[in-house]
């Protein structure tokens, strides 16, 4: 099966996470065959608290690790977005900021890229038991 039927199969992972809007996933073979690089658009609800935004990235990062992790060699983008603008990230729980191995600077492009190992080592301050 190929990254591109993986990555629209899997998306709806993505799309169940509470706070997400809608999500549109492809994917890339940029080297070796099996070397797959998944991304993924994922609009939110433009009325979400930071901690409800924090909980929704969260979700969308373990759906991207379930769905992904196992074939993504090539690594994992997910680039978050409004209706009309980049979301933006700088709120999110330091705990989760943190978790994710990023810092304001990073988040204030609204997009965490992730390589396959260390979206497959990722654990939810929130949903993995940590809470």
């Amino acid at each position: 099966m190929g990254g591109d039927s993986v990555a629209a199969e899997r998306q709806e992972l993505i799309a169940q996470v509470e706070g997400v809007v809608t999500v549109d996933a492809d994917a890339s073979e940029p080297g070796l065959p099996r070397n797959w690089l998944y991304f993924a658009s994922i609009q939110v609800e433009e009325s979400l608290s930071d901690e409800e935004l924090s909980h929704t990235v969260d979700g969308t990062v373990v759906a991207a690790r379930d769905a992904w992790a196992a074939t993504a060699r090539g690594g994992v983008t997910l680039t978050y977005t409004l209706a009309d603008a980049a979301a933006d990230l700088r709120g999110l729980d330091p705990v989760l900021a943190d978790a994710l191995g990023v810092t304001d600077y990073d988040l204030g492009g609204a997009r965490l890229s992730f390589t396959d190992d260390a979206l497959e080592a990722y654990v939810s301050p929130y949903s993995d038991g940590a809470e």
